[in-house]
């Protein structure tokens, strides 16, 4: 049986969040913005994904070059941009982590963390 890790995969998660920004590099930008391109071309593949950006459109209030102006959004994003964002905006230690696992094996260990005061939403007890 595996060892069930979830202080290590959230330290881990810790860890990776605390240097994103200055650790991401020209190699991750280009990954990210073909991921994101890509994906948003697969967002019109079939009829009922056109529908739902178009119902997304609808309900948002988005411009009708919505599309376009993400594609751009993405297009001009470089790595100084994502690093002033990420230390704007992500900070590891005032993010709520959701847990979803066994209570009973892991909620003591997940204390080790000093992440604050564990809040179990509903307990199978």
């Amino acid at each position: 049986m595996l060892p069930i890790l979830t202080l290590e995969s959230i330290a881990l998660i810790r860890e990776i969040l605390s240097g994103y920004g200055e650790n991401f590099s020209d190699q991750d930008l280009e990954v990210t913005q073909g991921f994101l391109l890509k994906s948003q071309a697969r967002a019109f593949e079939t009829m009922g994904s056109k529908l739902g950006v178009l119902q997304n459109m609808s309900a948002y209030g988005w411009p009708a070059d919505y599309a376009v102006q993400r594609q751009d959004i993405v297009r001009e994003m470089t790595v100084e941009k994502i690093q002033r964002l990420s230390g704007q905006y992500l900070d590891p230690d005032r993010m709520i982590y959701l847990v979803v696992g066994d209570a009973q094996s892991q909620l003591e260990r997940l204390n080790e963390l000093g992440l604050g005061e564990v809040t179990v939403l509903n307990s199978s007890d």
